[in-house]
């Protein structure tokens, strides 16, 4: 048994426990079963997908309401219901319970029941008949802000069981996730008061608008997703006109990434740095190919367009929500403490501390790489000009940080030329006939 199917079975074990605890202690009302199992069922099915692949319902909302209204019981049951019979779109593809995978529902289905389980537990203790609806509320959003950080735990220790690990900062994941949550818990508060107040019909009818709103919603996810997907296919198209642009945007990644673990960035940090290591020359697709290309020395007009790709760059960018973020990284990579940098001559510490390790990873990778118009450095000689321009040209910490990491950095290096002679030796036999 691998250690994903012993973590699934352990949480499916701890969920029967709950469900045992809470069938002799709680009664099930089944029209509120019924009502509340299809608006869950609606809101699993319409989740939302967000441009970093992970998704968003309201289906927390119904289930707080259930809690609220009713009791934990069929709030988990509503729950299950949920994720047994919901019918999401992912990739264009109608998911269910079969294709999506046994071992995925079940994991779902336990882990909410964990997670309500214990809300409606703490929810039962601290709220009673004469507890007014104001406090109601503070302790309904106080408690689905902890199941949040409950459910980030289990997230974390799924996706270190899982075959390709990912790693997750919890407090991070945590604050990032508040908001949503708290806004969520809010529906779900309201969403209880209309079906205390005023029954199960207008609940209903409030449904209809959360509805169209959804539906903006993946309108509008859908549009960035097209939007990055064609800067994706322009990343593509550089990387066609000008080979050299490849290997070297990946280069680029791995050595920023030894920098941005020496100063402990953080998961989402580390993410943002490495689309911008591969986007960094985005803007070089508006370069003619005539001077992307040139073999000799640039003039002063050429080597003026080749520097407005930078700027180029961050403009394609910053037209894409989901990658505004990392458009300044772009834009200021070719900065230098000195101010002698380009677009903007920004000096020292204005330059963003992004910009300034793709800086040095791009650098480097120019300076220890074959180009049409000079050879490529040694290690050692690319080490003595970061040395010689630090302070000047690069940021002095950095450099401080690559010459801790210099074994690091000649591992890539000694990578890419076994690489690069792969290729020549490749071409070779092409060009024999047999």
């Amino acid at each position: 048994m691998s250690k994903l199917k012993g973590f699934i079975l352990i949480v499916s074990v701890i969920a029967l426990l709950i469900y045992f605890y809470m069938f002799g202690r709680y009664e099930i009302s089944y029209e509120g079963l019924i009502f509340w199992g299809l608006l869950a069922i609606v809101s699993e099915t319409f989740v939302i997908v967000l441009p970093n692949g992970a998704s968003t319902s309201v289906g927390m909302a119904v289930y707080l309401a259930t809690l609220i209204t009713i009791n934990p019981l069929v709030a988990v049951l509503v729950s299950a219901i949920a994720f047994i019979f919901r019918l999401p779109t992912v990739d264009g593809k109608r998911k269910h319970v079969i294709n999506m995978g046994l071992g995925i529902t079940a994991y779902n289905v336990a882990s909410h029941t964990i997670f309500i389980g214990m809300m409606g537990v703490a929810y039962n203790y601290l709220v009673h008949e004469n507890t007014s609806f104001n406090t109601i509320a503070i302790i309904a959003l106080v408690l689905l802000s902890l199941t949040e950080l409950v459910s980030i735990i289990f997230i974390s220790l799924y996706f270190r069981f899982d075959e390709a690990p990912r790693s997750i900062h919890l407090i991070q994941s945590f604050l990032g996730a508040l908001p949503s949550t708290l806004a969520v818990g809010s529906l779900g508060i309201l969403l209880a008061f209309a079906e205390l107040n005023y029954g199960k019909v207008i609940v209903a009818l409030f449904f209809i608008p959360l509805l169209l709103a959804r539906y903006s919603f993946k309108l509008y996810f859908e549009s960035q997703k097209m939007s990055m997907e064609t800067i994706q296919a322009l990343n593509e198209a550089l990387l066609m006109r000008d080979a050299y642009t490849s290997g070297h945007a990946t280069r680029v990644e791995r050595y920023s990434a030894i920098l941005a673990k020496a100063l402990k960035y953080l998961p989402n940090e580390m993410e943002n740095l490495q689309k911008a290591a591969k986007l960094h020359d985005i803007g070089k697709i508006g370069i003619p190919d005539d001077i992307l290309n040139k073999s000799g020395k640039l003039s002063a007009d050429e080597y003026s367009k080749i520097k407005d790709h930078s700027a180029m760059g961050a403009q394609i960018l910053s037209n894409v929500d989901a990658l505004r973020k990392i458009s300044d990284a772009v834009k200021y990579h070719h900065e230098r403490p000195d101010g002698k940098g380009y677009p903007e001559g920004l000096i020292g510490d204005a330059i963003p501390r992004d910009a300034a390790i793709l800086s040095i990873a791009d650098t480097f990778d120019a300076m220890t790489t074959d180009r049409p118009y000079r050879k490529a450095l040694t290690l050692d000689e690319a080490i003595e000009e970061l040395i010689l321009y630090r302070g000047t040209q690069f940021n002095t910490t950095l450099v401080g940080i690559v010459l801790e990491h210099v074994d690091e950095f000649r591992v890539i290096l000694e990578e890419s030329q076994e690489d690069l002679l792969d290729m020549c030796y490749d071409g070779a036999l092409s060009e024999v006939s047999v």
